[in-house]
């Protein structure tokens, strides 16, 4: 996942982050590197495994692991739940263990739909949601349901 601008920090000691280093740029978009796996759920349901790994601009090289359903249980887009991990091995830069983030619409670019359509890599707009790092800080959790 991918935050497309600058996201607003909610955390015990609040800090700020340049809106430069929030943005990508869909056009050309991140070499990727990953799978996807679906399967047909009952009432119109799908859902989707995705694998992904690359050098995100804010929180660098990741591994991602993620779930998107979709159908008539998760109308618009459809929803991913997805968790991150460093891949270098240090805690994830620009965050503190524990922290909050909330992302708004038009935040926050999704690695399922960078999957599926690599060369258009368009942003998908999310309805507000709450990105958790880990008390460690080599992860972030979260869910975000697309419109």
């Amino acid at each position: 996942m991918r935050f497309s601008k600058a996201v607003t920090v909610v955390a015990i000691a609040a800090m700020a982050v340049p809106s430069t280093a929030m943005a990508s740029s869909p056009g050309s978009g991140p070499t990727l590197s990953g799978s996807i796996e679906s399967t047909q759920g009952g009432a119109n349901n799908t859902t989707t495994q995705y694998k992904i790994e690359y050098v995100d601009s804010v929180f660098g090289p990741v591994s991602c692991a993620g779930v998107h359903k979709s159908g008539k249980n998760w109308p618009g887009n459809g929803r991913d739940s997805f968790a991150c991990t460093s891949t270098t091995g240090n805690p994830l830069p620009g965050v503190t263990p524990g922290e909050v983030l909330i992302i708004a619409p038009g935040e926050w670019e999704s690695d399922y739909f960078a999957l599926l359509r690599p060369a258009q890599f368009p942003p998908r707009n999310t309805q507000p949601f709450n990105l958790t790092v880990s008390s460690d800080g080599m992860s972030f959790s979260a869910s975000a349901l697309y419109f």
